[in-house]
């Protein structure tokens, strides 16, 4: 499964570098749509105020206008305006702003003044031709945008201005176009901000302010530019391209945009199709690389290691009997091939050990008859009773041979049944009937390193004890387990001699004892108390021990009893 991963990660990484440039150059080629779109309209803008200044150059050389003739410039203006029907009106004022002659007045219309208009004063301030900003007509009450030219009189004074109204319902089609739809938009603003063409819904924005900071952000630019914009108009995000009013006709700003929702709709749709593939083949290949690693790679390893747990337990004829192909499978039959070896070498070697088992116990058992042979005729009753010692030491280390075959080849000696066995020879061989010899013992494994010596340890402590203590009384012989080892104790009556040190004792039986206990980095310990004597032996068993289950207050629990 991580080698899917491994070999998808780079994938899907090479995937989403391409969508990235993709997306990349969608976006540089929106921003050039955008940006171009805005130049084409305010070209188209353009060239409608070309024509209302071409329009009104012509019409202030004309005499009728430039004589102050009402009569003639009314009939004039009524017979042009059927041949321009962008213009909704024409009107020609005096130097104050007064109009003295239009399309839409007549003999009864009250006087009008445009003095008040920017067109009007612009144009007589500068002498050339203004733009106008959004404003609704005096005479047609639409809403309009109206351009504006002063003509010279006789005297080559500014005598007034000719004006000329478009209406932003023509002028919107003028420069709209199909493609204007929910998802693209195009602006126009007069120089205050005011909104005189907006496609679509045209209606529902002419006359609006367009928001503070995009006004802002637009009056600053020098030269056409995109921008991201959130429209607080509708709340779509669209990429704009902008002809500022420092660039745009009659310095009107002119917006393009397009949604950014729509600009990338494609590649979205496009994204999703490619990561929902990428997703399925990948979450594909897992299952099947699980699937697949289950069966080939998972259980036949599982078969090993539950194969080599079953040997580690002493479970020799478990096999893990691989019928495949792989490789595994290979190695399984291998390991099976190992197994059916080792276990005929462990068998050989069992049934080497139990021949030098009996070989060493039949040893054994011939020195011991031999000494008791010997002891028939030594006349001396101490050297018969060292002689007799010998023997039962003899004994001991055969019973622990013994014992240690018992174990079918484990080399490993139960050592509380091999004491319980001991003290039942010793009994019957040394003790009176009436003095039991009783043992009460934790279970201990222990290896022949440690069941010999100690072997030895136990004998001679009861020995010891029926010579030196009351021969009427029990021995008892003590096997106590706790996490800090175990402790050998052999107890019987009698009790020691002030001052008495094991460590310093001249006896032979002593001295092998201490010497033992030293090999075995243990502690021997005396003791006397309420008419008892104790001799005491701590070690460590090298061996891992069974656990002990002991039943407390009617609970079972682990751990170790800790007699004695």
């Amino acid at each position: 499964m991580l080698l899917v991963l491994v070999a998808v990660v780079p994938l899907a990484l090479v995937q989403a570098t391409a969508q990235f440039d993709l997306r990349r150059s969608r976006e540089i080629a929106t921003r050039a749509a955008v940006q171009q779109a805005a130049e084409h309209v305010a070209a188209d803008g353009q060239r409608v105020i070309d024509g209302a200044r071409q329009l009104l150059q012509t019409l202030v050389e004309l005499n009728e206008i430039r004589d102050g003739d009402v009569r003639g410039c009314t009939s004039l203006l009524n017979s042009i305006q059927p041949q321009f029907q962008a213009f909704e009106a024409f009107a020609v004022t005096d130097a104050g702003g007064k109009v003295f002659c239009s399309t839409q007045a007549s003999d009864q219309s009250p006087a009008v003044s445009l003095g008040d208009r920017s067109y009007f004063t612009e144009a007589m301030r500068t002498g050339g031709f203004a733009v106008g900003d959004y404003s609704v007509g005096r005479f047609t009450h639409k809403q309009v945008v109206s351009f504006a030219l002063p003509f010279l009189d006789r005297a080559g004074e500014r005598g007034g201005v000719v004006a000329v109204s478009v209406d932003l319902a023509w002028f919107a089609k003028e420069v709209g176009g199909p493609e204007w739809n929910g998802d693209q938009i195009m602006t126009i603003a007069d120089r205050n901000g005011h909104i005189l063409v907006r496609q679509p819904n045209d209606n529902n924005y002419i006359g609006q302010l367009v928001p503070k900071d995009i006004w802002a952000f637009a009056a600053a630019l020098k030269a056409p530019a995109t921008r991201d914009i959130t429209s607080s108009l509708d709340g779509r995000i669209r990429i704009v391209g902008l002809v500022p009013p420092s660039a745009g006709p009659g310095g009107f700003l002119v917006a393009a945009g397009i949604s950014r929702d729509a600009a990338f709709h494609d590649l979205k749709v496009s994204d999703q199709r490619s990561w929902l593939g990428t997703g399925v083949v990948t979450l594909g290949s897992l299952v099947l690389a699980w699937l697949f690693g289950q069966r080939l790679i998972r259980a036949p390893i599982g078969r090993l290691i539950a194969t080599t747990r079953k040997w580690r337990g002493g479970e020799y004829g478990a096999r893990a009997a691989m019928t495949g192909s792989s490789e595994i499978h290979e190695l399984g039959r291998s390991f099976d091939d190992m197994a059916d070896a080792l276990e005929e070498a462990l068998q050989h070697k069992d049934m080497l050990l139990r021949e030098l088992s009996h070989r060493v116990m039949n040893s054994l058992q011939t020195i011991a008859a031999l000494f008791r042979l010997q002891a028939r005729q030594v006349k001396d009753p101490q050297a018969r009773a060292q002689f007799a010692n010998a023997v039962t030491r003899i004994n001991s280390v055969a019973l622990a041979y013994r014992r240690m075959q018992a174990e079918a080849g484990v080399e490993l000696v139960d050592f509380a049944a091999f004491l319980r066995e001991l003290c039942a020879d010793l009994h019957q061989s040394l003790m009176p009937a009436s003095a039991p010899c009783d043992v009460q013992a934790d279970p201990v494994m222990l290896g022949a390193d440690q069941a010999m010596p100690l072997a030895l340890i136990v004998n001679e402590l009861i020995i010891n004890a029926l010579k030196h203590g009351a021969r009427d009384q029990p021995v008892t012989v003590l096997l106590g387990r706790s996490t800090d080892g175990c402790r050998l104790a052999v107890r019987s009556g009698g009790a020691l001699p002030a001052g008495y040190d094991p460590m310093e004792t001249a006896g032979f039986g002593m001295q092998m004892v201490n010497l033992i206990v030293k090999q075995l980095n243990g502690k021997l310990e005396a003791s006397s108390m309420g008419g008892q004597t104790e001799f005491a032996v701590s070690f460590v068993p090298v061996v891992p021990q069974p656990t002990i289950l002991t039943v407390i207050s009617g609970s079972q629990h682990d751990g170790a009893s800790g007699l004695g």
